[in-house]
């Protein structure tokens, strides 16, 4: 009789824990992005692309002109579904931003990004991102 008992209080329970085992992990639906930046024509060197909705953001790399490594949860995995706003930025040199501003070395990339486009409030970039590949082209101009 007891174990009948104790069986019907942790049914409760061990339904919960099954359910629980067949839920998703609560993260937000991906698709990959690719693409290329340039700045009056030419491939940015170097640099970091964000992409802002009011969910989640992502981060990315430049090199070459080559959008790569954008990520939301983990390296690479992709850009929430849905539209965004993008700011593209310079390379930031992090071992530089560590030191005080007066014995920072001049940043090669700073200039090669107009301000406007840190910003993804003053860039007027956005971007649609689907389910699979989504490649992208960013064309900056420094006029």
């Amino acid at each position: 009789m007891l174990a009948l008992q104790l069986t019907a209080r942790c049914l409760p329970f061990v339904l919960i824990l099954v359910l629980l085992a067949g839920c998703d992990d609560g993260k937000l639906q991906l698709g990959s992005v690719t693409g290329q930046v340039t700045v009056d024509g030419k491939p940015l060197p170097a640099g970091q692309i964000v992409f802002i909705t009011d969910t989640r953001r992502a981060f990315g790399t430049i090199k070459n002109g080559e959008i790569m490594e954008v990520t939301t949860y983990q390296a690479g995995d992709g850009v929430t579904l849905g539209k965004h706003r993008v700011a593209i930025r310079p390379k930031i040199d992090e071992s530089e931003m560590m030191k005080p501003p007066s014995q920072r070395k001049p940043d090669p990339y700073a200039k090669l990004v107009p301000k406007k486009y840190h910003d993804a409030q003053t860039s007027e970039l956005s971007a649609q991102i689907k389910r699979g590949q989504n490649p992208l082209v960013f064309e900056l101009s420094t006029k």
